[in-house]
């Protein structure tokens, strides 16, 4: 699986999402908007450390490749998005 499915990102052969740096399609908007609210490099390597961060708490993984290259999908907890929804 390889290619560029939306500006900013593309997905290696092996599955995973790389977003480029500073970011571009949909996270242009964001990182512009840190920009002007942080004027000084450090505040914004901080705020990039923040993102980076945030992305890698939020991800999830959906399949991986095993060691025979074997494509795996991960079976998703279904219950949790209930759990949101509940009252």
């Amino acid at each position: 699986m390889s290619g560029q499915p939306e500006p900013g990102r593309h997905v290696t052969d092996d599955g995973r999402i790389i977003y480029h740096w500073p970011p571009e399609g949909r996270y242009a908007n964001l990182w512009q908007r840190i920009e002007l609210a942080l004027p000084g490099d450090d505040e914004k390597l901080e705020a990039e450390a923040l993102l980076a961060r945030w992305r890698d708490e939020t991800s999830t993984l959906l399949a991986h490749t095993d060691d025979n290259d074997q494509w795996v999908d991960v079976e998703p907890d279904w219950d949790l998005p209930a759990r949101w929804l509940a009252p």
